[in-house]
């Protein structure tokens, strides 16, 4: 088999003529930190979480009341019996199905409501408390909790309860307002406690929120043919376990009126979501802080217009168009596990442009081009574990592109115009580990960096294991990739620039200068 150096603008490019295929069939790579065939022998990587300076923090975000869970066991009780209700309290009023809250207190509620609606309209001031002490409750044609008038409402789940409602499949206007969701909350909403709550919404929206709408706990279900949640001004979550299957976005916050207002932010919490759209959208910034994330998205699995930020959490996708999405992307602490059937990380870009930046550093010396004029998107990774099997471009920066430390690894497909680094204006790698494989058609490499980088064009079949030596034969880094690939990018701190190193795909080797 011959070698032969081909040279490029600021990479070596190795060629293994007729070595293996380029059939990219199986698409399920994984990472295996720990050993086995897919092993990173790297000291680089980190998954520790690390301090952001975030225009609001989670003293911002949470008040001391929103995980306030106690009350009083002779607060106001509301018993439901199936088509009516009980109390004797004058702060509660019973008309049928239809019990309205005016005033602020604890009202603790228990029983059935076959078809009626609990309704809060109490002072502009006020602060209720609606606990849910096994409470089931279903409304044929509008919402089971309709939160018309108050300064904020807290609901909490009571501690072993198991909590119920149902929209019948049909929203009829009651008012000037367009209710559509099972639980309706014109002003702020917080959740907590440790009950459970299940949401069945078989048209529109499971919960909706046109203020801030907070969780501290509590374990939700959420079946909806819409958004399962849809919130105007936040979604703030610091616990509690959310499932959510829903017709559009698991969790979608839009706000057209203030550029300030429309955010998501996590601070833990676990979340199961299958969503037909985005599994999570916000219009503005999405922040996560910690969580554990299992996301099945039809669109992007993550998806901030401004700014998304990860700076701890584990968050795995496992199936979406693109992964993670914003106009500005951060990762600096956490586990991330990306599948994709485009870009893996898109800075800017979407469906519609996503893929069409420059490519100045192509392997080949080939034509840069493309929207970097009008390019300001950025990926800046600075820690955290990053896995992707992307089926287009691995990391997609309409802008510029910045690795300072962590591990980062893309595979990606063999074929198309696809690539395993693709940016407009730069990419620099200063401190971490990057390993990509995929395609050599469109490839880039990085521009800049203070460690060396080896890139390379070696065609083999997944389970070909690649890696570094240095001249003394000791391996400094390798990996398995599980698909096919037809070229290799590494850069790792144990390379120093214009050092010479062997870089092995399977049988075959090459010594070449870091670049």
């Amino acid at each position: 088999m011959k070698i032969r150096l081909i040279p490029i603008a600021l990479a070596i490019a190795l060629l293994f003529s007729g070595c293996g295929n380029t059939d990219d069939n199986n698409n399920n790579s994984s990472k295996d930190s720990s050993g086995g065939d897919s092993a990173i022998s790297s000291e680089s990587g980190s998954s520790a979480s690390v301090d952001t300076d975030f225009s609001q923090t989670a003293e911002d975000m949470f008040s001391n009341r929103d995980s306030e869970t106690t009350y009083d066991s002779d607060s106001v009780k509301i018993q439901l019996n199936g088509t009516s209700a009980s109390c004797s309290s004058d702060k509660v009023q019973i008309d049928g199905g239809k019990i309205t809250i005016t005033d602020e207190g604890t009202y603790i509620l228990s029983g059935n409501l076959d078809d009626g609606m609990i309704i809060v309209d109490a002072e502009e001031t006020d602060k209720p408390q609606l606990v849910f002490d096994n409470v089931t409750i279903t409304s044929a044609t509008s919402a089971p909790i309709y939160i018309l008038e108050a300064d904020k409402v807290f609901i909490t789940l009571a501690e072993g309860s198991t909590n119920t409602l149902t929209n019948g499949g049909t929203f009829t206007a009651i008012d000037e307002n367009n209710i559509d969701g099972v639980v309706f909350s014109k002003q702020d909403l917080t959740f907590n406690g440790s009950g459970s709550l299940t949401i069945s919404a078989p048209a529109e929206h499971g919960i909706v929120c046109k203020d801030d709408l907070v969780f501290t706990g509590g374990t939700y279900t959420i079946t909806s043919a819409s958004h399962g949640i849809d919130a105007n001004d936040s979604v703030r979550i610091s616990d509690g376990i959310l499932t959510i299957d829903a017709g559009k976005d698991g969790i979608h916050v839009k706000n057209s009126d203030n550029a300030e207002k429309g955010f998501v932010y996590i601070n833990g919490g676990t979340f199961n979501i299958d969503s037909a759209d985005d599994g999570i959208h916000s219009n503005l910034s999405v922040y996560i802080n910690n969580g554990t994330f299992t996301i099945a998205s039809g669109d992007d699995g993550i998806h901030g217009e401004e700014e998304l930020a990860i700076t701890d959490g584990a968050v795995s996708i496992t199936q979406s168009y693109e992964g993670l999405e914003a106009l500005d992307i951060t990762v600096s602490g956490g586990t991330i596990d990306i599948q994709s059937t485009d870009d893996g990380i898109n800075a800017a870009g979407g469906t519609d442009s996503s893929g069409t930046g420059g490519r100045d550093q192509m392997f080949g010396g080939g034509m840069g081009g493309g929207m970097s004029a009008n390019s300001d998107g950025s990926i800046v990774i600075t820690g955290g574990d990053i896995f992707m099997y992307a089926q287009g471009d691995g990391l997609d920066a309409n802008g510029y592109l910045e690795i300072s430390g962590g591990t980062t690894i893309v595979t990606g497909p063999t074929q198309g115009d696809t690539a395993i680094l693709d940016y407009d204006t730069s990419a620099t790698i200063t401190g971490g580990t990057f390993i990509g494989v995929g395609s050599t058609m469109m490839a880039q490499t990085f521009s800049d960096g203070t460690q060396g980088t080896m890139a390379v064009r070696a065609s083999a079949d997944g389970g070909t294991k690649i890696g570094i030596t240095d001249s003394d034969g000791t391996e400094l880094i390798s990996y398995t990739p599980e698909t096919a690939f037809a070229c290799v990018i590494i850069s790792t701190p144990d390379l120093e620039k214009g050092t010479s190193y062997t870089i092995f795909v399977g049988e075959q080797s090459g010594t070449f200068e870091a670049q």
